[in-house]
């Protein structure tokens, strides 16, 4: 007889710690095999990180202690040696790098233009003028991407790297539904992306394959 499915998991945030620590979570209940007891794991910020990175691995409801940790090492060790969001990881690295030159760019343009300005070389504060607006726009260009890299390190250090999307996620059918839950700020309003459906109230939800982006939904919640 199958057994019944009675256990609902919820993942707090609080960042990478949180990340870790709810993993830690399900790997205990693996560990004691409840994992064949739970129905749903909803989760917000940190935790959604880790919910993610248990939706791209093997079906939770169903898989193995030593399966699961060799699932989630990789994750963990990305985490524990260079994070993910502070130029640690490939993904980040470089663009951390190219926003503080601009900035430091855009910091020194300016100085170098109040000193021209103030001794009269009318030349040199033009030149500085129109460095600090290519490096400004520049700098903005930089800073108004950060949640797509922010959304690409998350997919290449923690979720395998296979840009799966919600859709990809529906087949093979999972035992248990992960609920990455979200708000959308300008009004307030709850919304839950999950491997089955996506729904919000004032929304609707749907139910057919959604083409949104797991680490778009991870990163919505985190």
């Amino acid at each position: 007889m199958a057994t019944e499915r009675d256990i609902g998991v919820a993942l707090s945030g609080g960042g990478h710690r949180a990340t870790v620590f709810g993993l830690g979570v399900l790997l205990a209940l693996v560990d004691q095999h409840l994992n064949e007891r739970v129905e749903s794991i909803s989760s917000v910020s940190g935790g959604s990180i880790a919910n993610g990175i248990v939706m791209v691995g093997p079906d939770f409801g169903t898989i193995a202690p030593p399966e699961f940790e060799r699932h989630i090492s990789v994750a963990l060790a990305a985490i524990a040696d260079r994070g993910i969001l502070l130029g640690g990881a490939p993904a980040t690295r470089g663009y951390i790098r190219m926003l503080i030159a601009t900035v430091a760019v855009v910091s020194a343009a300016c100085l170098a233009g109040v000193v021209a300005v103030i001794g009269h070389w009318w030349t040199l504060a033009v030149v500085a003028g129109v460095a600090t607006a290519i490096a400004g726009f520049a700098a903005w260009r930089l800073f108004s991407r950060r949640s797509l890299r922010t959304e690409q390190a998350i997919d290449a250090e923690l979720l395998g790297n296979l840009s799966l999307r919600l859709a990809d996620l529906r087949t093979p059918p999972s035992s248990v539904h992960h609920v990455l839950c979200t708000t959308e700020l300008q009004t307030g309003t709850s919304l839950y992306l999950t491997n089955r459906l996506v729904y919000g109230y004032g929304f609707s939800g749907a139910t057919a394959p959604v083409d949104v982006k797991l680490a778009t939904a991870v990163q919505a919640s985190a």
